[in-house]
């Protein structure tokens, strides 16, 4: 994993098997490597809580965007739950 050849990330974990989210200025720390079209991001956080509904999403969103009133946002009526 390259997260942990990098000092800076060796907090994160080498493995998440939950939700998780990939932070820019981790991705950053690589360069242009980590944001190459055919692969994935190459760092990701785990989220303490697990995502199980819409609004769960679009609160990380707002968190991790620093947007304010994405709780305002109703789900789809297609769907409330992930």
């Amino acid at each position: 994993m390259m997260a942990r050849k990098h000092s800076a990330l060796s907090h994160l974990p080498a493995k998440i098997d939950g939700s998780h989210v990939h932070r820019f200025a981790d991705n950053a720390r690589f360069g242009r490597i980590a944001f190459a079209p055919h692969d994935n991001l190459p760092v990701a956080a785990p989220l303490l809580d697990e995502l199980i509904s819409f609004r769960d999403f679009v609160r990380i969103v707002g968190a991790e965007f620093n947007i304010q009133g994405t709780d305002a946002i109703s789900p789809p009526d297609w769907q409330s739950m992930l």
